[in-house]
C-alpha cells in the first residue's frame, strides 16, 4: 500500500486539509511558507511565486479575510508573463479572483477595473468566440448589476449566455440565472425564463438551484 511524501503534497491541499480540521492559523502558515520558498527559489517576479500568492488570496477569501485576500491577489497580479502561455492564462485567473475579492469587499469600481483587465486579456488570448472569454465576462455582468448599471449588465450577460450556449459550456445555467436577475431588475414583469421551457427536467432543477444560490450573493428580494 503506497503513501504520499508529505513534501510532495501541494501547499494549498495541505492548507485545506488543515482548515477542515479547524486549524485555520496553521493552514495560513503553510501558504505563507510556500510564498517564502517560491520567492527564495524562483524570485518575486516568477510564476511559482505569483501562484503561491494566488493560493493564499483564495484561502483568505474562503475564510472571510477579504482585505488580506485583496493584498495577496494584488501582489499575484503584479507581474505579467507575456511570452509564457501558461503564465498568461494563470494571470487572467488571478485578475478574476482579485475582482471577486474586491467585489466581496464592496469595492465595486476597483473590482470592475480588475475584471475588465481580465476580460481584455482573455479577448487577446482566447478570442471573443471562445468560452474562456465569456467566463471572464460573467463577473463583469454581476459587478455592473451591483452598481445598478442595468443596460450595460444586460448587454454583457446576453453575450455570455449566447457564448456558453454555442460552446455547450457547463456554466450556461449559471449565466441564465444571472441573466434572469438582471432582466428582472430592469423590468419587473419580464418573463425571464420564457426561453428555457425546452430544457430537460434535470437542467431545470439545476437552474433552480443556481437561482437559489444567488440569494447569498445578491439582493434576496430580487432573487
Amino acid at each position: 500500500m503506497g503513501h504520499h511524501d508529505p513534501d510532495s503534497i501541494p501547499a494549498m491541499d495541505k492548507a485545506m486539509d488543515l482548515l477542515k480540521r479547524g486549524q485555520a492559523a496553521e493552514a495560513e502558515g503553510v501558504l505563507q511558507r510556500a510564498i517564502e520558498v517560491t520567492r527564495r527559489d524562483h524570485g518575486v517576479d516568477s510564476l511559482p511565486h505569483a501562484s503561491a500568492l494566488n493560493d493564499l488570496g483564495n484561502f483568505l477569501m474562503a475564510v472571510g479575510q477579504t482585505e488580506g485576500a485583496i493584498q495577496a491577489l494584488q501582489e499575484a497580479c503584479r507581474y505579467e508573463f507575456p511570452n509564457h502561455e501558461q503564465g498568461t492564462r494563470e494571470r487572467l485567473t488571478y485578475l478574476w479572483n482579485l475582482g471577486e475579492a474586491l467585489k466581496r469587499n464592496g469595492q465595486l469600481s476597483e473590482a470592475e477595473d480588475a475584471i475588465r483587465l481580465s476580460v481584455q486579456g482573455r479577448e487577446r488570448f482566447y478570442g471573443r468566440e471562445h468560452a474562456g472569454f465569456a467566463f471572464g465576462l460573467m463577473p463583469l455582468a454581476q459587478v455592473l448589476l451591483e452598481q445598478g448599471r442595468l443596460p450595460e449588465a444586460e448587454q454583457v450577460i446576453l453575450e455570455v449566455v449566447d457564448n456558453f450556449h454555442l460552446n455547450r459550456h457547463p456554466w450556461l445555467l449559471r449565466a441564465i440565472a444571472v441573466r434572469a436577475e438582471i432582466l428582472k431588475a430592469r423590468r419587473a414583469d419580464y418573463p425571464v425564463f420564457a426561453d428555457v421551457q425546452s430544457l430537460p427536467d434535470e437542467q431545470i432543477a439545476e437552474l433552480a438551484q443556481n437561482v437559489i444560490e444567488r440569494i447569498s450573493v445578491s439582493e434576496p428580494r430580487l432573487v
